[in-house]
């Protein structure tokens, strides 16, 4: 604003009071010259008083102007003033930082000086405006920026200029990028939290279900085990008692070859016996042929053989008694030589049925010690399961326990997340950041 100094205002008013008053005096009698001076120092005290009061509202016109002009310098963002013409008629200290000119230097010339890449386009903010798109946006420095452009008018509402304010949208276009990551991430973590706990709670279940079917398992194995045990004592009872039975066998092996011994003894005896009665009988008979010879010479010898006649006879039918005693001695014995080679037959027989017997005591003994021995490894191994079906059974409650916390922490995640993303939906930034935007290339 460009204001005349007031002594320069004195300086003309006095230098025409003087013209003046030479003029009067020249041209006028001395009585008109009094008037004249009287109505000049008249007009000359209108003057000087117009001229203080003019001062003081200039003086104030001035405080007011530098009172307002500090306020828009205190503005941080660049603010220029254009007549309609687009000519600069005021800018703030902030561009003309960024203009690195004084604004003295920069009034009158065309706003096109700022030199931004949509100058001289159709995305000028005052082209815009014209338009009727009070913004527009530009990137340029790497940095994003929005052009509010408003009219000026007087008091009659005529326009007569353009205010443009540019504002640094970088921040503000990152955060809106960075609410719009974030609800996505948001709703993705929901997502995710949401089939984790589906998950979680699918597997709690399997878990319970799976603890429940490993209890069963032990069960039934701690059945195995015990029948495995019993298995194992019968089998050491079966071995027990199949070693008594053996040993009883082989006693009656030994017996049994006592028996076949003393069987053949009887037989050897049996025949010796039988030789003893041939003989025996070979006796009678030759005694029977002695008696017969007694016989015949006692006849012979008449009355005086009669008493050795009768001892003939007599001695004769013992002979004959002894001889057939002999023979049925001899049949029994034959009968009973018969019976004892059948008995020492059977005795054989018998001998080897128990050899049989105890080599199949020892094969069903080996048998029963393999069955004691697998029912033992067996044992084992049903202790070693059942201990390590303990280990899965804790495994299985600590994750069903996790599971649960999985669960609940997954629930806990979709709370906190359905919460962020309502926070979020209250975070409202400059909705039109980026619309209408044209991205330029280029540095300027």
């Amino acid at each position: 604003m460009k204001i005349m100094k007031i002594s320069q205002v004195i300086g003309i008013v006095v230098s025409i009071l003087c013209v003046f008053l030479v003029s009067s005096t020249d041209q006028s009698t001395s009585s008109g010259v009094n008037v004249s001076i009287i109505l000049l120092l008249a007009l000359t005290g209108v003057l000087i008083f117009t001229l203080i009061l003019t001062v003081k509202v200039e003086n104030q016109v001035l405080e007011k102007y530098h009172w307002y002009e500090q306020i828009i310098d205190l503005w941080e963002n660049p603010l220029s003033i254009t007549d309609m013409d687009m000519n600069w008629t005021f800018v703030n200290k902030t561009v003309e930082d960024l203009l690195k000119k004084k604004r003295s230097e920069v009034f009158g010339q065309q706003c096109s000086n700022w030199g931004a890449n949509i100058c001289n386009t159709d995305n000028c903010g005052v082209i815009c405006l014209r338009k009727g798109k009070p913004k527009s946006f530009f990137n340029q420095w790497d940095m994003d920026f929005r052009v509010n452009t408003h009219y000026l008018t007087n008091r009659k509402g005529e326009k007569i200029g353009h205010a443009e304010i540019v504002t640094n949208i970088h921040a503000q276009k990152q955060l809106s990028q960075l609410l719009k990551s974030t609800r996505q991430a948001a709703a993705n973590v929901a997502s995710g939290s949401n089939e984790l706990t589906n998950s979680a709670q699918t597997l709690s279940a399997g878990t319970t279900e799976q603890a429940a079917s490993i209890e069963e398992i032990s069960a039934s194995i701690n059945e195995v085990e015990n029948q495995t045990k019993t298995n194992s004592d019968n089998a050491e009872q079966a071995k027990k008692l199949s070693n008594e039975t053996r040993e009883t066998v082989q006693r009656g092996n030994r017996q049994m070859e006592v028996l076949v011994e003393s069987v053949k003894n009887i037989n050897d005896t049996s025949s010796e016996v039988s030789k003893v009665i041939k003989v025996i009988d070979e006796i009678a008979f030759q005694t029977n042929l002695l008696a017969l010879n007694a016989a015949i010479e006692a006849a012979r010898a008449g009355k005086y053989g009669k008493g050795f006649a009768v001892v003939a006879e007599e001695v004769r039918a013992l002979a004959g008694r002894s001889g057939e005693a002999a023979q049925e001695t001899a049949q029994l014995i034959e009968k009973s030589i018969k019976g004892v080679e059948a008995g020492v037959q059977n005795a054989h027989e018998t001998a080897l049925i128990l050899n049989e017997i105890v080599s199949s005591m020892d094969k069903m003994n080996d048998l029963v010690s393999e069955i004691s021995g697998s029912s033992n490894e067996q044992n084992s191994s049903m202790k070693e399961i059942s201990n390590g079906l303990s280990q899965v059974n804790t495994v299985v409650q600590q994750n069903a326990s996790i599971s649960e916390e999985n669960a609940s922490a997954s629930e806990e995640l979709k709370f906190q997340v359905n919460r962020l993303l309502k926070l979020t939906e209250g975070i409202s930034v400059t909705e039109d950041i980026g619309e209408e935007q044209t991205e330029l290339e280029g540095t300027v």
